[in-house]
C-alpha cells in the first residue's frame, strides 16, 4: 500500500476514535521549502525536527504514542530511528505502521485491552 493511502486510512480512524472521545491526535507534518522575504531575500523554512514521526496520539491515563507510517517497502531513515531513540527513552511509545490494523493493536496494547 502507497503510505498517501495508508495516510487516509489512518487519519478516518483516528478521526473517528477522536469523535468518541478515545483519544486526540494530530498530524505532524513536516514541510521544507524556499520562500521569498518580503525584503526580496531569499530563505529556507522548515517546521519540523528531522526524523519526527508522522503522526502524535494522545491517549487515556497520560499514554502517548507517535507513528511513523511506511509503505509495505519503505525504511526509516537514520534522523527517524534516532527520534524513535529519543521517544522511547522518555517513556513513550513509538511504532511504525505499515497497516491499520498493527495501529489497532498498538493502541489496544497500550490500552491494556
Amino acid at each position: 500500500m502507497r503510505e498517501k493511502d495508508l495516510s487516509k486510512q489512518i487519519s478516518d480512524y483516528l478521526a473517528i476514535q477522536e469523535n468518541a472521545g478515545k483519544l486526540i491526535f494530530f498530524r505532524t507534518n513536516s514541510f521544507c521549502g524556499a520562500i521569498t522575504r518580503p525584503d526580496g531575500s531569499k530563505g529556507w523554512v522548515k517546521n519540523n525536527k528531522p526524523g519526527v514521526a508522522d503522526y502524535f496520539i494522545l491517549l487515556p491515563n497520560g499514554y502517548y504514542l507517535l507513528i511513523e507510517l511506511k509503505s509495505d517497502k519503505g525504511k526509516q531513515s537514520q534522523a527517524q530511528k534516532d527520534f524513535q531513540d529519543k521517544v522511547e527513552r522518555l517513556c513513550g511509545y513509538y511504532q511504525v505502521v505499515k497497516s491499520l490494523d498493527v495501529l489497532i493493536e498498538t493502541i489496544k496494547d497500550i490500552n491494556g485491552q
